[in-house]
């Protein structure tokens, strides 16, 4: 009787193959089988297809939820929750199952480290992307510290909408700058706040806001800056604090059937 063969013995084609129909969680349960194996799947970068992304960062930990439909139930969540110096990483979607305990490791080191194995095998446009990063004053630290590691992965995401959940536009531009200019659309902003000119300002001068064709900052955030600054998008909701004359004429000059 023939014996069984490993997967290390197949043929390339073969496993090739094998690793196309696994899906995400099957992927990252083989890559920790050995060495080579996991170097066949990083040469291989399996397609995953992610339609909506999202990242989530409160006191204690980092969310990140993949999907590649609208349906809910399809969701994985995985959980990245900081310990002193350790992390404890855990599958929340879809069955749930024990934590892995990582010694000495930084829980938005390990995030990021995740979050750009799978981007790499990012080959579609991601649909919505969510950033939501908490209110608190003292969070702001490691919001800054996961942004700016998320940079220096040197990832350039394709995505179509973006929502951004922050209060900090040093936050919203240093996101957008991991996001290609060229593919995004959409552009939604909201969290609690009011806007100085100095800050839309920032904004406005990203590419990724000068080639977006909606632009929907939510009914919390106030402005104090001029329509100008929106005239090219082809649909727009911003919410100023006081309307001047001076913004009616500009909004008449931008928006002559208004």
């Amino acid at each position: 009787m023939a014996s069984e063969l490993s997967l290390l013995q197949m043929p390339d084609v073969a496993l090739n193959e094998i690793v196309k129909k696994c899906d995400y969680i099957s992927i990252q349960t083989l890559r920790k089988v050995c060495r080579d194996l996991r170097n066949f799947i990083e040469h291989l970068k399996p397609d995953y297809q992610f339609t909506n992304v999202s990242i989530e960062l409160d006191p204690y930990s980092l969310e990140l939820t993949f999907n590649d439909s609208d349906d809910e139930e399809k969701e994985i969540t995985i959980r990245y929750r900081h310990d002193g110096s350790h992390c404890y990483v855990s599958l929340v979607k879809p069955s749930g199952k024990n934590s892995e305990h990582l010694l000495n490791t930084n829980y938005i080191d390990c995030f990021c480290r995740d979050f750009a194995i799978a981007m790499s095998s990012q080959k579609s446009i991601i649909q919505q992307f969510t950033l939501s990063l908490p209110v608190d004053f003292y969070m702001k630290s490691s919001a800054g510290d996961l942004l700016k590691k998320l940079k220096a992965g040197n990832l350039l995401l394709k995505v179509r909408s973006v929502v951004l959940l922050t209060k900090w536009t040093s936050m919203i531009v240093r996101f957008l700058q991991i996001l290609d200019p060229n593919y995004l659309e959409t552009i939604k902003i909201g969290r609690n706040d009011y806007w100085t000119m100095k800050e839309i300002t920032e904004i406005c001068q990203l590419e990724h806001f000068k080639k977006a064709k909606e632009l929907e900052i939510l009914q919390s955030f106030f402005l104090n800056c001029p329509v100008e600054n929106f005239s090219h998008f082809e649909k727009l909701t911003v919410w100023y604090m006081i309307v001047t004359a001076d913004i009616l004429r500009s909004l008449k000059q931008v928006c002559p059937d208004v």
